[in-house]
């Protein structure tokens, strides 16, 4: 099918990535193809859907006086918390870049020279604008990333220290993603009769209920023991109803854990996965990308 046959989709260019939308909240993450010798991208394998790129505009062409017709923000909403929280992650993830791995990092990998760092949270803010329709001044942008983070620090440390899951920060979940999911968190660790175990978090913090008593009573409780003397003595070779109920507690105790084992390691295994693709197909957009303008500034 010739060029001029194809369907054409707009999509738009920052310095590092495509996006379905001019507000660029929505990066292009799928496969993209191109014909040998051309410099257009296609949707798809048959070369039926063109993509005109739209390229970045800078701040110094966008119309000065929109800023002057639209209001004030006074304060972040949930909606505008999450969608900056978002823009770092994009931030983050730029240039094929793994999210970093703790909060030193996240920091080491934000920081920049003065007049990068002021560029930075205009860029920032006039994103924020054209989503929501406000002014966002850029101190102010600034300064509630600094509140995310210091709030988000506290809530690890008390987790940390208290082993209970955080419940006054809103935002703990969406900022612990910007870390792939490692919040700097040792677990506390529990003795218990059959040896040592690790708490884990939310669905592991209540202890499973069996009849009138507690898992961890029951992990607690010692077993009880019969010497021979006792059972050559009595009338049958049969256990005390008490103990069979208690080791068919503990059984059963037992092949909960191992099923919750293997339902988290299959978790773990399935996150992992599935970000390692979205990875290679966002390398895979990023280098066509790249391509293609090299390819237009040849041309030019």
């Amino acid at each position: 099918m010739a060029e001029s046959d194809a369907s054409v989709v707009n999509v738009y260019a920052s310095d590092t990535m495509l996006y379905w939308d001019q507000e660029m909240t929505q990066p292009i993450t799928q496969t993209l193809y191109q014909r040998e010798g051309e410099s257009t991208l296609y949707m798809d394998h048959d070369f039926t859907t063109a993509l005109q790129i739209v390229p970045p505009v800078s701040v110094s062409e966008t119309d000065e006086n929109t800023t002057a017709e639209l209001p004030q923000n006074q304060g972040f909403t949930r909606d505008q918390t999450l969608f900056l929280i978002d823009l770092m992650r994009q931030h983050l993830m730029k240039d094929d870049s793994e999210l970093p791995r703790n909060l030193a990092e996240l920091n080491s990998r934000i920081k920049m020279s003065r007049g990068k760092k002021r560029s930075f949270w205009q860029e920032i803010a006039a994103k924020l604008q054209s989503q929501f329709n406000q002014h966002f001044d850029v101190d102010k942008v600034s300064r509630k990333w600094t509140t995310l983070e210091d709030a988000y620090k506290k809530a690890v440390d008390n987790n940390a220290s208290t082993g209970k899951a955080p419940t006054k920060f809103q935002f703990f979940k969406e900022m612990g993603e910007l870390i792939g999911g490692h919040h700097d968190v040792d677990f506390p660790v529990i003795g218990t009769a059959k040896g040592v175990t690790v708490r884990r978090p939310e669905a592991f913090k209540q202890p499973l209920m069996f009849g009138n008593s507690s898992t961890e009573e029951e992990l607690s409780s010692p077993s009880i023991a019969h010497s021979s003397d006792s059972e050559s003595a009595g009338p049958s070779t049969l256990s005390p109803p008490h103990t069979s109920a208690l080791a068919r507690k503990r059984k059963r105790r037992e092949d909960i854990t191992q099923v919750m084992s293997r339902v988290i390691k299959e978790c773990e295994e399935a996150t992992q996965r599935r970000h390692e693709e979205i990875m290679g197909e966002i390398k895979t957009t990023n280098a066509l990308f790249k391509q293609m303008l090299q390819q237009s500034h040849e041309q030019q």
